[in-house]
């Protein structure tokens, strides 16, 4: 401030600005304001009058502080790596001073230029405090701007399971370092769920499931809003097995086989079977609800198995044993009839079987015969002369029935009783005869040689008469 005379306010002038004029203060002060951080400036000072400017007082060397870095961040995060990310400060300045103050290796302190840092080999889940500020040689450092970022918590290593077709059950070793609990979640294309769990637990099941349905299981450690990267697994409840498997149709060679289609996802069914108390499987994939087994050897057992299949899965085995038809009668003819009896024969077989189902049946009465499998031949007796019988023939393997073979036996009529000659002429002469046991439809009487005429009285009571007259 001068000592003498009168001025109307103080001049300041230099190269980079300001160049303004300024009311001096009652404390003899004044304040330039809009200087650039971190630049050294060389002012001229005078005092000025209406426009009249006192001689100038030099002033050089004067350097502005450095101004802090701007909104620090926390970058890119990981278990054992920060990265620091900020604003780039104002003003001119060298580089940034990053310091990690509770870091234990030996990278605590960098020196950068960009506006960003990174400290590695650090603790999951640990706090660390940082403290950021811009440098230039021969200026004062900025002001320390800090910061606290918390590492993510280290991951699970991996996931056991254990699986059925409706539960899956995960159980995992602990995590390293410093966490509060865990956060495991399930994923399908039509359901979610998802639990929190505390840090001491080792093992969750997830329970009714859909059969035969892939899944998303992902388990993250938590420490406080942090969180580890996911451990995933991806996994199928194992399909259920097909339901209500029946057999609806047998022959010799063939089985016909229905069944229910399982809840949840699959993608085909597998159908095995074999001879019982034979190792050697055959097996074949099916896409319906449906089957037919064919080439299969006539009154056989087998031994059938029924999975669902979903990718490299199946489900436990729906078994059933099943006996084909044996082979059907070829060949059955009428060895031998008379009045009373009857031989009936048939060609052998080298299929399996128990033994013959054979029935005896007319109008009146059925009669049921076991015949031992070892024959082929086979004689009813008792029969009615002139009788019309129906004779029936099957191969039966336990209480499986062969298809049937079906042959008519008409019995030997009687002779006629009681025939005797009367009344014999030298142009005619009668008989007398009784109707015979059994059936008759007519009677039939030649004459030989062949001149004349015969007629056949009925005389009622079982009793005929013939006249014959020749000619």
């Amino acid at each position: 401030m001068p000592d003498i005379g009168v001025f109307d306010g103080i001049y300041v002038t230099s190269k980079r600005g300001p160049n303004e004029t300024f009311v001096l203060k009652s404390d003899g002060k004044i304040i330039i304001e809009n200087l650039t951080a971190g630049t050294e400036y060389d002012f001229c000072i005078s005092t000025k009058s209406g426009k009249m400017l006192s001689s100038f007082y030099h002033v050089s060397g004067v350097k502005t502080c450095l101004a802090a870095p701007l909104n620090v961040q926390e970058g890119n995060v990981t278990d054992t790596s920060i990265q620091i990310a900020w604003d780039r400060a104002d003003g001119d300045f060298q580089q940034y001073e990053v310091t990690c103050t509770n870091c234990e290796s030996a990278f605590r302190v960098q020196k950068v230029k960009q506006e960003t840092a990174t400290f590695s080999n650090l603790t999951p889940g640990k706090l660390y405090n940082f403290t950021i500020r811009t440098e230039k040689e021969g200026f004062r450092d900025s002001i320390f701007v800090t910061k606290e970022i918390e590492t993510v918590p280290s991951a699970v290593q991996y996931l056991n399971y254990s699986r059925d077709s409706e539960s899956i059950t995960v159980t995992w070793p602990p995590a390293q370092n410093m966490f509060d609990g865990y956060v495991i979640s399930i994923n399908s294309k039509v359901f979610n769920e998802e639990k929190m769990l505390p840090s001491g637990v080792r093992m969750y099941k997830f329970e009714s499931l859909l059969p035969g349905t892939d899944f998303l299981i992902s388990i993250v450690t938590t420490n406080g809003l942090k969180r580890s990267h996911p451990t995933i697994l991806k996994i199928s409840t194992y399909p259920d097995p097909p339901s209500d498997l029946q057999v609806f149709g047998q022959e010799e060679n063939t089985v016909y086989f229905s069944w229910k289609l399982p809840r949840g996802g699959f993608d085909m069914f597998q159908l095995s079977y074999c001879l019982m108390n034979n190792e050697k499987q055959l097996t074949r994939t099916v896409y319906d609800s449906r089957a037919v087994v064919k080439n299969l050897a006539p009154g056989t057992e087998y031994f059938f198995q029924l999975r669902t299949v979903k990718g490299l899965d199946s489900s436990v085995a729906v078994e059933k044993k099943v006996i084909t038809k044996p082979a059907g009668i070829c060949g059955l003819a009428l060895k031998m009839v008379n009045t009373s009896s009857a031989t009936l024969m048939w060609n052998p077989t080298k299929t399996n079987f128990t033994y013959y189902k054979a029935s005896l049946s007319n109008n009146t009465f059925i009669n049921k015969f076991r015949i031992p499998g070892a024959l082929t031949d086979f004689s009813v007796t008792d029969l009615t002369a002139g009788g019309i019988y129906n004779f029936t023939l099957q191969r039966l393997r336990g209480n499986i029935e062969g298809a049937s073979a079906f042959i008519e036996i008409v019995t030997e009529p009687a002779k006629p009783e009681g025939l005797k000659f009367f009344n014999v002429s030298s142009y005619s002469f009668s008989l007398y005869w009784r109707l015979p046991y059994g059936h008759v439809d007519r009677f039939h009487v030649d004459l030989i040689p062949d001149h004349g005429s015969v007629v056949i009285l009925d005389l009622g009571v079982r009793e005929y008469q013939v006249c014959a007259f020749i000619t």
